[in-house]
């Protein structure tokens, strides 16, 4: 059995998810299409599938954090992350047996100006851009399109998902 193990893009942290039935990391293969955005991580359980997005400005090789920190003020910002999602539902829905369980969808953000009031009105303007009203509009759906949506910190995460929790990563 292959272990299953996120690192994320800066190598400074990792998430063990060995306890996971399975994890997708779609990057490569929705790059090449030039077309498709992606979350960093989906993970698949027993009843959920829990999609994550991560960003880090606070890691020391970050390339302009002051950058990053603008654009949480701009709709552009919230669309994307959003995209992320939409697309990686494509991949989602067209695996057998996994459509009809619960889909959460967690930004995971670390930079210094996004407090718990920053973070809350983050999940607000990103809500709105996911289709928690589409899926109320369509009728005739034959599954939920998305369950639940937060943005949180790292320490959140690990709080809410004990099992998945970010740590230190070592190329040891």
């Amino acid at each position: 059995m292959s272990e299953k193990i996120f690192v994320e893009e800066n190598r400074l942290y990792k998430i063990n998810c060995n306890m996971a039935e399975e994890i997708v990391e779609l990057h490569d293969c929705f790059h090449r299409t030039n077309v498709l955005s992606d979350v960093d991580l989906i993970i698949f359980d027993e009843s959920n599938i829990t999609l994550m997005e991560y960003k880090n400005s606070t890691v020391a090789n970050a390339t302009n954090p002051e950058a990053f920190e603008f654009k949480l003020n701009e709709d552009k910002h919230y669309t994307k992350i959003a995209r992320k999602y939409y697309d990686s539902l494509i991949y989602i829905n067209n695996r057998t047996g996994w459509g009809n369980k619960n889909k959460s969808y967690y930004y995971v953000i670390e930079c210094s100006m996004a407090d718990s009031v920053v973070r809350k009105m983050l999940a607000g303007k990103i809500k709105k851009k996911l289709p928690f009203d589409l899926q109320d509009d369509l009728q005739g759906l034959k599954q939920t399109l998305i369950d639940h949506f937060e943005v949180v910190n790292m320490v959140e995460w690990n709080n809410k998902f004990p099992d998945y929790k970010f740590e230190a990563f070592s190329n040891t």
